[in-house]
């Protein structure tokens, strides 16, 4: 697991500036991760985003959004990426 969180550390280092995630699912669990093995996590807590932050400013209903997934991660971030695009077309609409 060290070894995981290690090559996670380098590619954050490398390139992000923000992580977006379920603030109540997925950042716990990675910092956790990061406790558990005595690493400091790779970004600071004032990055982490959630994606309902940005469903709220856009007025949309994510529970009507939903389609049937597997919870495969890759489907699952796909899923979002589309989603996210929605809610930004949603707020250019909305100026």
């Amino acid at each position: 697991m060290i070894i995981a969180l290690e090559l996670f550390r380098a590619f954050c280092d490398k390139k992000i500036k923000t992580v977006w995630s379920h603030a109540t699912f997925d950042f716990p669990i990675v910092s956790n991760a990061y406790k558990v093995c005595n690493l400091n996590l790779p970004f600071h807590y004032r990055t982490a985003r959630d994606i309902r932050t940005l469903v709220d400013l856009s007025n949309l209903d994510y529970n009507k959004e939903k389609e049937d997934k597997t919870h495969n991660a890759l489907e699952d971030c796909l899923y979002q990426v589309k989603y996210c695009v929605k809610c930004f077309n949603q707020l250019r609409e909305l100026k």
